[in-house]
Parts: structure tokens; sequence; C-alpha cells
């Protein structure tokens, strides 16, 4: 018998700790630390395995406070959340940024806004309409 099991992203982090407090802040998700170095933010359709950054290549690495959004990067996460103002007001608390409320769209029934966690990962908050 085979076991079905959440969709898995991983993600690189300097600080694990922060950024798994960030998410299950704002995007409502539950923590589990597999390691020393890698914690698992999930909810019972997928998860995210923050895994920190190995040394050598996070001293190359600099995290401007506030954080610049890194948009470089072809891939985007998009969680869907009860509230977009509630996230926002987590976001804002821990370090992140959720875009103010004349940023948002809509599409196919849902409300989206942009934001970035404390290290400048940009994501999407999604809202049914």
């Amino acid at each position: 018998m085979s076991q079905t099991r959440a969709t898995n992203v991983v993600l690189y982090a300097i600080d694990v700790d922060a950024m798994a407090t960030f998410y299950q802040s704002v995007c409502a998700l539950q923590q589990t630390r597999v390691s020393d170095s890698i914690l698992t933010i999930h909810n019972v359709e997928w998860e995210i395995s923050l895994v920190t950054i190995p040394g050598f290549i996070a001293a190359d690495i600099v995290i401007e406070i506030p954080p610049q959004r890194r948009e470089d990067t072809p891939i985007k996460l998009v969680f869907s959340v009860d509230s977009i103002q509630r996230a926002r007001g987590a976001a804002a608390g821990l370090g992140g940024v959720v875009d103010p409320e004349d940023r948002e769209w809509s599409h196919d029934g849902y409300r989206y806004v942009d934001g970035h966690d404390p290290e400048g990962n940009v994501f999407s908050l999604a809202v049914p309409n």
C-alpha cells in the first residue's frame, strides 16, 4: 500500500527559526523541527522545508534591513490565507511585508497580493473573493 505525502517545497534560509515563525504566523501553518538545520512548516496539503544555508555560502549573502525583494527568481509561492489584512499585520511585526490594499488584484474568483519574507523571498497571498 502506498502512502500519500503532502507536496513539499524546499526553501533555503539564513535564519530558519525566524523564517518558520514568519510563515507560521502569516500563513497559519504548523511547525515541526526535523533537525538543527531543518524546520518544516505545513498544513494538510503541503509543506515547506526550511533548510539552513551552509555557512560558507551564507557568508556571501547580504540581507538588508529592511530586506530587499529578491524578484529575480522564476518561482513565487502562493499561500491561501483566511485574511489578507490579518496576514499583513502579522508580516509587519516579523520583518516581512505584505503589500498595501491598493496593490491587490483579482483573478479567477480570488483576491491576491504580493509580499516578501524577512529574507526577501517574494510570495503571494490569496483569499476567495
